[in-house]
């Protein structure tokens, strides 16, 4: 007999789950890139487009930046400006104050001219003070940064040639630490924009890390909605303005100046016990000189009354007067008018008689 062959099983259609991770990792940045340019465009910059200079705080304890000759104004051959820096102004490398980033410029080239204080130079970390009025000059791709090395304020002169990209990178820098009381507050999306976008090169970290994410992140933080400058903080060129820097008091002048402030104080007790008294003494002569007024007023006002009575009596009299005066001259007038009346009813009554 022969056997059959057993009927094939159906085969099992398996039912493949899409993964939606990459969907809603895909919402998640398009929120956060959609979200940061709304705020970015809508947000309220400070207004720097009517100073001449820029400060980094405030306080105007930090870093202050004067345009002294702006990049349109020649040609696009070269800006100048100015830069004051504190001992106290914030830094990109700890202890040292005023420090940005180690940074090289593509194709410009930069003249400094320290102009007081304490001026450090580092170029790739080999470190010089810099004599006053002395120039360094910087050719494109050398890396360096400069800083207050001293215990007050330092200024000097940066020229930089060709003058593109010009000196609005320079105030932009300015405008987002004071913008959000620091650069070390601000977004670092936005700083290495500023950098990128402009020209610059950053030796802080490693040059094939650099070039990466200068493809990356210029054209995602422009997403975003950062800009590598704002017309907002671009300030009136001219000359800097003079800084009173305060040094500080010693501990003796400090001393003598509290012990002054107290004696001061002291003073300022005992005379205000002393005039005290002087308040409570003139109001008891103000009632004392009030207290004669008060009753002078009650007699002159009986005097008047008592002079107005026999006035008002007079009048009174006058007028009896006057009423039997026009009395007695209209008497003889009704006498007359009643004794007409009369004679009338008696003529009446004797004609009444004669025709009966």
């Amino acid at each position: 007999m022969a056997q059959t062959a057993p009927a094939p099983r159906p085969k099992r259609v398996e039912s493949k789950n899409v993964s939606m991770r990459p969907v809603y990792s895909a919402l998640i940045v398009a929120l956060i890139i959609g979200g940061s340019r709304y705020m970015n465009q809508n947000m309220t910059r400070i207004d720097f487009t009517n100073w001449t200079g820029g400060w980094d705080s405030k306080a105007r304890d930090g870093k202050r930046l004067t345009v002294l000759t702006r990049s349109s104004s020649t040609g696009g051959q070269y800006f100048e400006v100015n830069v004051f820096c504190s001992p106290t102004a914030e830094a990109f490398h700890k202890g040292k104050p005023c420090s940005g980033p180690m940074l090289s410029h593509d194709h410009q080239t930069v003249e400094l001219t320290a102009l007081s204080g304490k001026v450090v130079l580092s170029i790739n970390g080999t470190e010089t003070e810099l004599e006053l009025g002395h120039k360094m000059v910087l050719r494109p791709g050398t890396p360096y940064l400069y800083y207050n090395g001293g215990s007050g304020p330092i200024e000097a002169n940066l020229r930089v040639s060709p003058g593109a990209p010009d000196e609005r990178y320079l105030e932009t820098l300015i405008g987002l630490a004071r913008q959000n009381e620091g650069l070390s507050k601000t977004n670092p999306i936005q700083l290495f924009l500023v950098y990128a976008d402009n020209a610059m090169t950053l030796h802080d970290m490693p040059q094939s890390v650099w070039k990466i994410a200068r493809a990356v992140v210029i054209p995602l933080a422009k997403a975003m909605g950062f800009q590598s400058r704002y017309d907002k903080y671009t300030t009136k060129a001219g000359e800097p303005e003079p800084v009173v820097w305060p040094a500080a008091a010693p501990a003796a002048v400090a001393e003598e100046v509290k012990e002054e402030a107290v004696k001061v104080g002291e003073a300022k007790v005992e005379d205000a016990k002393e005039a005290e008294p002087a308040p409570a003494e003139a109001a008891v002569e103000e009632v004392a000189e009030a207290e004669p007024a008060a009753e002078a007023e009650p007699a002159a006002e009986a005097e008047v009354a008592a002079e107005a009575e026999p006035a008002a009596e007079a009048e009174v009299a006058e007028a009896e007067v006057a009423a039997e005066a026009e009395v007695a001259a209209d008497a003889p007038e009704v006498a007359a008018e009643l004794e007409v009346a009369a004679g009338l009813e008696v003529a009446a009554e004797g004609d009444q008689g004669e025709t009966a």
